[in-house]
């Protein structure tokens, strides 16, 4: 693993929460992935880059990627498959401060959603909600 998750602040995460972050999310991820990709559409640069791109295919690997690091955490195959990823940004053009800020906005609607349903099981309660994620 070329970077450690403590630097993420990623290691005390178990998979247990990280499946419980999927199934909060899943029902909820592909409209969110059609806001996200019609985002990268509407700027004249990512839209150039993507150009024809299938954005199913996208959609579908975004979904898979999501999928695979919520289920299976942090291993091997998470950071190989974040390298190929990278690598095929490198590829197209893509640098990095337009995917960061692509997945800035991809983020802060799966923290909403995680943030909503989360306030509706505990039922308002901060507290519970907050020992949820610790």
């Amino acid at each position: 693993m070329a970077v450690n998750t403590s630097f993420f602040k990623l290691n005390d995460i178990s998979k247990d929460q990280l499946n419980d972050l999927w199934n909060l999310i899943e029902p909820d991820l592909r409209p969110i992935l059609d806001k996200f990709y019609r985002h990268l559409l509407s700027f004249s640069h990512t839209k150039a880059i993507l150009g024809n791109s299938n954005t199913e295919g996208l959609k579908n690997a975004q979904s898979q990627h999501w999928g695979l690091l919520l289920k299976n955490g942090f291993d091997d195959a998470y950071y190989e498959r974040t390298r190929r990823i990278g690598l095929a940004h490198k590829k197209i053009g893509l640098e990095p401060a337009w995917y960061i800020g692509g997945y800035s906005m991809l983020l802060e609607e799966l923290s909403q959603i995680i943030i909503n349903k989360t306030k509706a099981k505990f039922k308002d309660n901060s507290e519970q909600q907050k020992r949820y994620f610790q």
